[in-house]
């Protein structure tokens, strides 16, 4: 069996993957990279083409809706038509996400990746799947499970008859307010896993969830606001339902993609750990809609939830500029070096608008770590759970140093691989 490596070998993006065990054709995830000062050129921003390998997928599973892993699903359809798997709550987010791609290199005269006709036909030829649903195709019998991470997010579990491989996608083995922690997939003879986070363990999300609510509760009765910069898939969500469910009189305000992407949350229940807890949550927030809710959201003693993450655009930005005094931005995921969140962290600033200088920003910054991926502990208890006779690590900058950490503390056979790369496993 060969896995090829098409992006987010010993990197983070663009996750695409094929798995070839003789004529059966394999490509997981299919996405694009974002938010990252490692990119060279426009193209590093797309999977490594098929063409370099000659191969041609004739089947393709998505684990999640995150646009590193589904952003260049459309796109799959310029010259041909695949069957695709993914559960809905992926397809429904998906959509979201592509048609905000489109408008943003619109927008930013970049490379438009694919067009409208090709979201239908790739809508046209999903194929939906349910968690332990096991389905037979192109001689392969496969199956999803909840990895914990967002919502509909799955671990791919793979029989090819000879041999059996696990793809974790992005995973969390540990309880959040929305999700129960990942349902580990069983055994398998491969397991290629991610590793973003080897090399530490995240803080206790009960720890998280407190420190949050203190800052919160500090800067309202000192009478500033709260701007929670926040992912629209996943984030933003798990924020209001922490709040409302320690506070249920702090007024909050949700702006951003983050709106539309609850909306679709609140469409399936069954994927949600305690749904009832989230959708009374969301009738407590109000989302906001125009620049008139935008400047009441502004006033003293409310808490803005909105996107961006980063502060790469959306309507985070506009907050800023806005805040009354003794206010404070939290900051709850990653910054990316280069990123606005980066700067803001680090130097108490971020770009102008026109990217050719900075912008001080004097409000008080904190970080709370909310990730949604495993830890170093977790990590490692997924992958001695399959028993694997061989690990693969992907989806981290440092996918070598996890895989050699692996041999040499776990005693695993553990490799890692470069994007554009191509090994027998």
């Amino acid at each position: 069996m060969k896995l090829i490596s098409l992006g987010a070998g010993e990197e983070v993006g663009r996750s695409a993957f094929v798995l070839e065990e003789g004529h059966k054709n394999v490509l997981l995830d299919y996405g694009l990279k974002i938010h990252s000062n490692t990119m060279k050129n426009e193209e590093d921003t797309f999977p490594i083409p098929f063409a370099n390998f000659n191969i041609k997928p004739n089947l393709t599973l998505i684990s999640h809706s995150h646009l590193d892993h589904i952003g260049y699903l459309p796109s799959l359809f310029k010259k041909g038509d695949m069957q695709w798997y993914a559960t809905p709550p992926t397809v429904d987010i998906g959509e979201v996400l592509w048609n905000d791609t489109m408008k943003l290199a619109k927008m930013q005269n970049k490379r438009i990746p694919f067009t409208n006709s090709l979201v239908e036909k790739a809508k046209m030829h999903w194929h939906p799947i349910v968690y332990n649903q096991e389905v037979y195709n192109q001689g392969i019998k496969f199956s999803f499970h909840d990895a914990g991470h967002i919502l509909g997010s799955s671990s791919i579990r793979m029989d090819f008859g000879n041999k059996k491989v696990i793809y974790s996608g992005d995973y969390k083995g540990s309880e959040t307010a929305l999700h129960a922690p990942l349902k580990h997939p069983g055994e398998s003879d491969i397991v290629i896993t991610e590793g973003t986070y080897w090399e530490k363990d995240h803080q206790p999300r009960k720890e998280a969830e407190m420190m949050l609510m203190d800052h919160i509760h500090e800067t309202l009765d000192n009478g500033g606001n709260v701007l929670i910069p926040a992912f629209a898939i996943g984030r933003t969500q798990e924020m209001i339902t922490i709040i409302k469910k320690y506070d249920k009189n702090i007024p909050v305000y949700v702006d951003g993609m983050g709106k539309q992407i609850t909306k679709i949350y609140d469409k399936y229940p069954n994927y949600l750990k305690d749904f009832e807890s989230f959708a009374s949550a969301v009738d407590q927030c109000k989302l906001v809609e125009g620049s008139r809710a935008r400047k009441k959201a502004s006033n003293q003693g409310n808490v803005i939830v909105s996107t961006a993450g980063m502060l790469e655009g959306g309507p985070a930005l506009q907050y800023i500029n806005q805040m009354p005094p003794n206010s404070k931005i939290i900051l709850t995921g990653f910054q990316v070096e280069g990123s606005n969140g980066r700067y803001l962290l680090d130097d108490g600033k971020i770009k102008n608008e026109m990217g050719t200088g900075f912008l001080n920003v004097d409000i008080e910054v904190e970080y709370i770590d909310f990730s949604a991926h495993a830890g170093k502990s977790e990590l490692i208890d997924f992958v001695k759970r399959t028993n694997a006779q061989k690990v693969v690590v992907v989806h981290s900058d440092h996918a070598k140093e996890f895989a050699q950490n692996l041999k040499d503390e776990e005693g695993m056979d553990a490799v890692s691989i470069k994007s554009g790369e191509m090994m027998e496993i």
